[in-house]
């Protein structure tokens, strides 16, 4: 089932629809409880799993010659993950090139992830216009839009 993540917004639904159903002819405080332990509840396995999840990092980086910047070139790299897994996308403006490219390719490379959870086509548009705005060109893994030429527009290129 390719679109599990359906269920589960329903499921949400109805549990909420339960428990609001239950708690109708309580005191108001029990509600204010419920209201403040159930958003803690429902958010807390995903924000230990997001600070958890194991990043699977590049080995080869295009700053293996220079220590320093490999290492936050991996720093960055492993947030973009993140946030690109938790199906975010921002910007990473005004920081050196190296940085600002291990940003945008965790991003690539965790929004891949999210993508197929979701069983959604995906496409890089948005996310090279961004890499594209900081200055970064993010190389093409096989995706169905290229990289943004130097001039800004894109073009879109079927899959095979």
């Amino acid at each position: 089932m390719t679109r599990t993540w359906l269920l589960l917004a329903f499921a949400v639904l109805a549990l909420l629809a339960v428990v609001a159903w239950s708690i109708r002819r309580r005191r108001l405080s029990t509600a204010l409880a419920l209201g403040v332990v159930l958003p803690i509840a429902y958010c807390l396995p995903g924000a230990f799993v997001y600070r958890h999840i194991s990043v699977p990092l590049p080995k080869a980086t295009p700053y293996d010659a220079d220590a320093k910047k490999r290492h936050e070139y991996l720093d960055t790299y492993d947030e973009g993950y993140r946030t690109g897994l938790a199906g975010t996308l921002r910007t990473y403006c005004f920081a050196p090139e190296h940085t600002t490219r291990g940003f945008y390719e965790g991003l690539d490379k965790g929004n891949e992830i999210f993508y197929r959870c979701l069983g959604l086509a995906r496409s890089r548009r948005l996310l090279n216009i961004l890499a594209a705005g900081d200055g970064v060109i993010l190389r093409s893994s096989g995706s169905d839009v290229e990289p943004p030429p130097q001039d800004g527009h894109l073009k879109t290129v079927p899959r095979k």
